[in-house]
């Protein structure tokens, strides 16, 4: 299947298929024409809904997205195209973690083994859970516990510094 970018929150699809067959115009046999067989289409492939579609008459064998049903006739619509849109991912608020864990483990203070130490490590712990950055953070020096690094996943097993908290925004 052919993508073309139209912008950040739309992409375009050319002659989409369902089910190894293209897409019949409607969601099920001769209901649903157009617009909501375009809409469950995007949804299917993780979209919230579809903004344009063009139609592609007569192609051939088709199949709809609600039933699964075939049109096996020279004249199954389908469509040429459907753009789907994603609506931009909201703003996450300010979350804080306390004794971060990464794996089971404590997060360790430090990214890489004894490198890259404090805001690196809280900055890829809060990409990890969706959120920008990091606004801010506390250490807790030798834990007396275990500690895991989140570039690697290797285990510090002395003396080993983590977080007493970090937020993230």
């Amino acid at each position: 299947m052919a993508v073309s970018h139209a912008s950040a929150s739309e992409e375009v699809f050319k002659h989409p298929k369902v089910g190894g067959n293209r897409l019949d115009w409607c969601f099920k046999f001769q209901n649903g024409c157009g617009e909501k067989a375009a809409n469950a289409w995007c949804q299917d492939q993780g979209y919230k809904n579809a903004t344009s579609f063009t139609k592609a008459a007569n192609v051939g064998l088709t199949r709809t997205i609600g039933d699964s049903s075939l049109c096996a006739d020279s004249h199954c619509d389908s469509f040429s195209q459907i753009t789907c849109f994603k609506p931009p991912i909201a703003a996450m608020a300010a979350l804080s973690y306390y004794t971060p864990t990464f794996k089971g483990l404590r997060l360790d203070w430090c990214y890489a083994w004894q490198k890259q130490c404090g805001k690196p490590a809280a900055e890829a712990f809060c990409q990890s859970k969706g959120h920008a950055g990091v606004k801010s953070f506390q250490k807790a020096a030798n834990v007396g516990g275990m500690t895991r690094l989140i570039s690697n996943s290797q285990v510090c097993d002395g003396k080993c510094d983590s977080f007493t908290s970090i937020v993230c925004e």
